[in-house]
Order: structure tokens, then C-alpha cells, then sequence
């Protein structure tokens, strides 16, 4: 828990060896392309316990990308309709508001 709200974009640019990330327990609310796009491959291990993940049309190109990490663990804290929902889970369907 580091308090982190929001991370630039290109912090996890030029990581070729990198295969788990863990930002646990932080205030992240959203999932920005420009920030996790690098991230978004069948390597990766990504830990979003414990942020108050917005999961809504912002984050649409998480579950329209090609690729996808090995293993996304977090869960949706808004909307209310979504709320408790995996992230790993999401669809289309779900994000398209």
C-alpha cells in the first residue's frame, strides 16, 4: 500500500523481463491504455486488490485488446451494477455504457 492514485504514462515501457506487478491495496481508479497497455500480455501477472477500480467505458480496451495478461486479479468497485466483478471477467457488454 503506497497510496498511489495515478501512475504516468510509459512507466512500464522498456520492462521486457517484468512478469508480476502488484499494485495492492492503492487508490487506482481506472486503468488508462497509455499506462497499461505494455502490461497487457499472456506473461504478466497483475494484482489490483484493494483499488477502487471505475469500471466503465474508459477502460473498454482492457477486454478489447488482443492480448491479455496471464492472470489480472481486482475486482470493480463502480458502477454499482458491476460492483464485486472480477476484472479478469469483464466484457464488452459490460463496459459499453
Amino acid at each position: 500500500s503506497n497510496k498511489i492514485r495515478f501512475l504516468p504514462p510509459g512507466v512500464f515501457e522498456d520492462l521486457p523481463h517484468i512478469k508480476v506487478v502488484s499494485l495492492s491495496n492503492n487508490t487506482l481508479s481506472s486503468l488508462p491504455e497509455d499506462v497499461f497497455s505494455p502490461l497487457w500480455k499472456p506473461d504478466i501477472y497483475l494484482d489490483l486488490r484493494g483499488n477502487p477500480i471505475k469500471c466503465d467505458s474508459r477502460i473498454l480496451w482492457t477486454v478489447t485488446s488482443e492480448t491479455k495478461p496471464e492472470r489480472i486479479i481486482g475486482k470493480c468497485v463502480h458502477p454499482k451494477q458491476l460492483f464485486g466483478k472480477n476484472i479478469d471477467d469483464l466484457t464488452e457488454e459490460d463496459l459499453n455504457c
